[in-house]
This record gives structure tokens, sequence and C-alpha cells, in this order.
């Protein structure tokens, strides 16, 4: 390749015509949107690792609040019957552990919704009891159910499967489409390059013309239109990462001050800025093979 990829001199007046001096600013706008996507389905997926994690081989059992009447036909102790319940459930097989959450640790739960500082002396909040599943047993839940409800009436049975699965499936019917648009992104990229190839082979059709006939092999020509395309792709990767990441830390200085109960604190890893870190090479490389392509496939029909 003579000079090299990313020499400057070319043997043809490449860069001053308008699609050619759009190209990098009409990159830099699709890395940038490109990054976003990326890095919003990164941080899906470590979302989603987090609920499969955190709901993952437990279960929650409600149960009346103290307050509150007891079921019809009800009757006995709230406190024996947290006991009882407890009792239950550390007797069947496949539960690893089960506790009874404090007043103060449900009242916890509630401070994002209800605010610091809300007032639940009052609230007539449930007993929950916080369960943990060993997961090489199964476990019939609605026998246990029947069971709890047998010694604490009104005891209900919340299994968190069921909410993982939503959970995890939304989480990746977005990163699927997430990535569509993505594809669709690198697409559009490789039309603009396209209409800016061939714009160039017209404008400059004379000279590639004469060129042509004193001897300049089809690969040599398109080697400069190649090396051009490359710089144009790489010039518009590099703003259009910078641009992203500069957003990335807007987002997240502006995120800094929510509780992590409403809105989590998620982080890019060193492999995820990596990736986004790779898109400038990316766009130069789709550049650069696309003029290729498009410019031997031109030459290729001239006589």
């Amino acid at each position: 390749m003579g000079r090299g990829l990313f020499a400057r001199r070319t043997d043809l007046p490449l860069g001053h015509d308008t699609p050619s001096r759009t190209v990098p600013w009409i990159i830099a706008l699709m890395v940038y949107l490109a990054a976003l996507a990326l890095a919003g389905t990164m941080l899906l997926n470590e979302l989603a690792a987090r609920w499969d994690a955190g709901l993952a081989g437990s279960l929650t059992v409600q149960m009346p609040s103290p307050a509150e009447p007891p079921p019809a036909g009800a009757a006995g102790d709230p406190d024996a019957q947290l006991a009882a319940a407890l009792a239950v459930l550390r007797e069947t097989p496949g539960v690893a552990s089960a506790s009874a959450l404090e007043r103060q640790e449900i009242a916890a739960l509630l401070e994002p919704w209800l605010g610091p500082g809300s007032n639940t002396a009052e609230l007539p909040l449930p007993r929950l009891i916080d369960v943990s599943l060993d997961a090489a047993t199964r476990i019939d839940l609605e026998a246990l159910a029947r069971r709890l409800g047998e010694v604490a009436p009104g005891a209900v049975v919340e299994d968190h499967a069921l909410w993982r699965r939503q959970l995890v499936s939304l989480a990746r019917s977005i990163q699927a489409a997430t990535l569509a648009v993505v594809g669709l992104i690198a697409v559009a990229a490789i039309l603009v390059v396209v209409f800016a190839t061939q714009a160039a082979l017209s404008t400059h059709g004379e000279v590639i013309e004469v060129m042509h006939l004193v001897g300049a092999h089809d690969d040599y020509l398109a080697r400069q239109f190649q090396s051009h395309m490359v710089r144009k792709g790489l010039l518009g990767g590099l703003g259009g990462v910078a641009l992203a990441v500069a957003t990335l830390y807007g987002f997240a200085y502006g995120a800094r001050g929510i509780d992590p109960a409403l809105f989590p604190h998620l982080a890019l890893t060193p492999g995820d800025w990596l990736i986004l870190g790779a898109l400038p090479l990316a766009a130069a490389l789709i550049a650069m093979f696309t003029a290729r392509l498009t410019v031997l496939r031109v030459l290729a029909r001239l006589p």
C-alpha cells in the first residue's frame, strides 16, 4: 500500500467535494448514537444480572399486620402465628433459611417511596418473612402455602421466580431491539460512505480516466479512496465517541443524588469501555472496506 493506509498525500484531489467533507460529521453522529445505544445495552445487562441474582433462590411470606382484623374464622396471637410459620418454613426441605423482618427493616424498604423520616408507626405494615431456598431441592409452593395457611391464616407466599423471569425477559427484549438499532446505524453508515465515494468518483471522473489510461491499476485507485475514507471514518468515530463519553458522564453526574432504591447506580466495566473505545476503529474499517468495494465495482465497468 505504498505510503501506508493513513498517509495524507494522494494522487487524487480527494476531500474537496461536499460529500467527502460531510462524511466525518455524519459518521460522528452515527457513532455517537451507536455508542449511547451500546452503553445502554451494557448497563441494562448489568441491571438484568442484578435482578437475576437478587431474586434467584428466594421467596417472601407475607402475613397480615397485627393491626388488621383477622380473616373470618381465624384466631390466635399474631406473634404465635409468626413463630408457627417460621417453624413450618424451617422444617420444609429445600428451605435454607427463614427469618422475620423487623418493623424497622420493613419501614426502611418503604422509605424510598414515602420519603426519609416518614412516620410509619401508625401504618398497618404487614409481617414479612424472608426465605432463602436451596437450589438443589425443588419445593411444592402450593403445598407450602396450604401448610402456612393452617398455622397462620392469611399468609401469602410470594414467589420471586415469576418476577425474575418477566424482568429478565423484558431486559433481553430491550437489548435485542437496541442491538438491532446499532445494526441499522451501521447499515446507514455504509450507505453514506457509498454515496460519498460515488460522488467523489463522479467529481474526479476525468482524472481517474486519465490515470486509468496511463496504466494505473484498479487496486491502486481503490487504495487512494480507501485511505481517504479511513481517515474520515476514524476522525468522525473519535468525535462521536468523545461526545458519547461526555454525555454518559453528564447522565452519571445528574443521577448522583437519586436514591439507589429508586434508580440503582450502574457503571460500565473496563471491558465495556474497551468496546466503546473500539467504535472509531470499527467506523474506520467500515469506511475503508465500503469505499474500496465501491470503487472496484465502478472501475470494473470502465472500458
